[in-house]
């Protein structure tokens, strides 16, 4: 089924006057359908819009196109002869709608009714509760609402909708328009355009000029792409183009390549119409293109999880299964056959709830750049996941994600070949790894109270000859320990397997090497965030990496007691400020940092103390600090995490050196701070070229650092010690 985007309802715009449908765009009444009219549904001599040909948005979702016009309605026919407008699998909610050409350029005002007739009155698949406009146009782009309901609607016992038309001008397509779908869609029976008098007539209009030509080429499974040229003088021409009486693409330009999806495999000739100023072309075709069906893909070379092409791939980790029966059906979903059905020799069924996982091992190693997409096949629009997510690994335990979204549909019922879904792995980019050898399927959503059952998976090559190593499989450890008692510290023991006493391992906090060939035995980590993570270990050998064991380890916050001296003990200064004269050097309690020149339009400039050490909110802290600065203005604030907002400040530091310039200065302060958040930076400012910002903590404009002005600073007695007394709640 081909796809496209669908224009919003157009505004009808001036153009010639024979071609403009005059209407009212409102409610209109609706009556009941008469049995007059009821067989009027059946005669082509009063029925405009028998058996013509329609096109819809966004495509039949259950039952035939070719029922919307067919002259039948409910009670004609032996079971449910509908066409459902929305997409397959349900849950499409934007709008639809079903448009008929008459075949011919029709006076208006010599139609009398428009008669639409549902499958039943259910507000989960009619536009019950959402409305409807009937609309008219002359040229499929320009439409004009000559009929309406509001979210009020209703049906007559018949469920049908019969609406009086008064109108004028030239009409030669009729939409019935949903702003909103219904959870199953739109399920039409029959659409009927009555000339109830018998008087209907056609009009000569004017025709505008085909386009030059246009090129068709297939160069993907169920793809075409097209691209018009325009005819002379059609710069402000647009074009509709249809695929098998389907309207593809509708407004759309020139000289552009446009690519249609979803398209069922065989031979295909478009159809080219031009649109200019409320007229149409007759129409140009194509050449013919063959396009080749994605289910070919399965058991394509270029399948890595087919069986036939890979004997080392295998299926692990399956989150849960439906019940024993299928414990050991997950083969059939890499046996490279489409076969329809839930049995356990055709489909694997998965547990009940959602998410269900698996991994594909696929035994080798194959080149991430090779990988092209994911497909999955389902065969019961009643038991498949519509979410996914596709994680690559190279080791089985860190998987980065290459592809999700909720697009997966089934458009069948137990019917042969079961239904397929091809994705892009759009996000390829993400796994920085060579080589891939495990990819994990996360599926969700759906009904599963019959778990999801899975016909068959690929992983799909954008190469016939996908590029692989066969990898020697490594044994991982025999276990692994690891626990955290410490803020910024974990503790871990590795338990060899038998024979691995010379064994070597790899250590990784949250995918990243934190410790490389290391022996079994215990060993810590530090400088650890505080919260939950990952740790994993690998056996190396001959250049190579076993599958990973993993654990979770929760790092704690460390609360500093009271008394501590949480700078001295625990802070890493460093120099940050704007201008380039100066290093960002490391500094320790009482080194010198740097000397330099400050620079024309500097700011703020200051040390900032690092400390990964953790606050309690709302607690009283005794700040001190001493520093010798040729700088005559000193204060020390906190501030987030990110320094990028004033927390806390203390009362300008105290002057006690000399003021004669160039002396190095003393500069001492001590108060009390109220920590705000947990974790805190401090800053220390040597003062800035403005006193708009800071002018309330006393700041002078012969306080400020020049441009030019040479600097030296060194922090001395820097403690930050909690105190017992608690703020106030407010």
């Amino acid at each position: 089924m081909r796809k496209f985007k669908g224009l919003k309802k157009a505004t009808a715009i001036t153009c010639a006057l024979s071609m403009v449908v005059a209407g009212l765009p409102m409610s209109s009444p609706v009556f009941a359908a008469t049995d007059e009219q009821k067989a009027m549904v059946a005669d082509a001599t009063k029925n405009l819009a028998l058996s013509k040909t329609t096109s819809l948005f966004p495509e039949c979702a259950e039952g035939a196109q070719a029922n919307l016009n067919d002259g039948k309605l409910k009670a004609d026919v032996t079971g449910d002869a509908h066409c459902a407008l929305s997409k397959k699998g349900w849950g499409y909610t934007g709008e639809s709608y079903a448009v008929i050409d008459l075949g011919d350029y029709y006076d208006a005002s010599t139609i009398e009714q428009v008669l639409v007739q549902y499958k039943d009155a259910a507000a989960n698949d009619t536009c019950i509760t959402r409305g409807y406009e009937i609309q008219f146009s002359s040229d499929n782009a320009t439409w004009n609402t000559v009929a309406s309901a509001g979210e009020d609607v209703t049906f007559d016992k018949d469920n049908c909708t019969v609406n009086d038309i008064s109108t004028t001008g030239a009409v030669r397509y009729v939409r019935a328009y949903y702003p909103k779908t219904a959870d199953y869609g739109i399920q039409i029976t029959e659409i009927a355009v009555l000339d109830t008098n018998g008087d209907a007539k056609t009009v000569e209009v004017s025709h505008c000029e085909n386009a030059a030509g246009v090129t068709v080429k297939s160069e993907d499974y169920n793809q075409i792409t097209y691209n018009i040229t325009a005819g002379e003088n059609q710069a402000d021409y647009k074009y509709m183009v249809y695929d098998d009486n389907v309207l593809v693409g509708n407004q759309v330009e020139a000289g552009k390549d446009y690519r249609i999806d979803g398209v069922s495999a065989g031979i295909h000739k478009l159809k080219v119409v031009s649109s200019y100023n409320g007229t149409t072309s007759e129409g140009i075709d194509s050449e013919e293109v063959t396009v080749k069906d994605a289910s070919e893909l399965y058991t394509s070379p270029r399948n890595i999880v087919n069986k036939n092409n890979n004997a080392d791939v295998s299926i692990t980790d399956i989150s849960s299964y439906y019940s024993d029966e299928y414990a050991e059906s997950a083969v059939n979903m890499i046996d490279g056959l489409l076969t329809a059905g839930e049995e356990k020799d055709v489909a694997f069924r998965t547990g009940k709830t959602s998410p269900q996982s698996f991994v594909i091992d696929l035994g080798r190693e194959y080149k991430t750049a090779e990988l092209d997409r994911f497909m999955i096949a389902y065969t019961n629009p009643r038991t498949y996941a519509k979410k996914y997510s596709i994680e690559l690994s190279d080791d089985g335990a860190e998987y980065k994600e290459v592809a999700s979204g909720d697009s997966l549909i089934c458009g069948t019922d137990g019917v042969q070949p079961a239904y397929s879904n091809a994705v892009k792995l759009d996000k390829l980019s993400n796994y920085e790894a060579e080589n891939v050898r495990y990819v994990k399927v996360t599926l969700s959503e759906g009904a599963v109270n019959y778990g999801y059952v899975i016909n068959e998976i690929a992983i799909v090559a954008n190469t016939d000859t996908p590029t692989y190593t066969t990898t020697v499989d490594i044994d991982a450890p025999a276990d692994l320990k690891a626990e955290s008692t410490k803020y910024g510290v974990i503790d871990y023991e590795i338990v060899a397997g038998e024979g691995q006493e010379d064994y070597e391992y790899n250590v990784y906090v949250d995918g990243k090497l934190a410790a490389e060939k290391v022996k079994a035995g215990k060993g810590q980590l530090t400088g650890v965030t505080d919260g939950t993570h990952n740790i994993s270990v690998k056996t190396v050998k001959d250049g190579s990496l076993s599958k990973a064991v993993t654990k979770t380890v929760v790092v704690p916050l460390d609360i500093v007691e009271d008394g501590t001296n949480l700078v001295n003990e625990n802070t890493k200064w460093t120099l940050n400020n704007e201008s380039d004269n100066w290093s960002d050097n490391p500094c320790g309690t009482g080194t010198s940092i740097a000397t330099g020149s400050v620079v024309a339009g500097g700011n703020w400039y200051s040390l900032m103390a690092h400390t990964t050490l953790v606050f309690e909110q709302g607690k009283v802290y005794t700040v001190k600090f001493t520093i010798k600065s040729n700088v005559k203005k000193q204060f020390l604030v906190a501030t987030n995490t990110n320094g990028d907002k004033f927390l806390a400040s203390s009362a300008t530091a105290t002057w006690t050196g000399n003021d004669e310039e160039g002396y190095t200065c003393d500069y001492s302060a001590e108060f009390e701070w109220t920590a705000a958040t947990s974790k805190q930076n401090f800053i220390i400012a040597l003062g800035q070229l403005t006193t708009e910002k800071d002018g309330d903590r006393g700041i002078k404009e012969n306080d400020s650092i020049a441009a030019g002005d040479s600097i030296n600073v060194s922090v001395t007695d820097i403690s930050v010690v909690g105190k017992t007394k608690q703020v106030e709640s407010s």
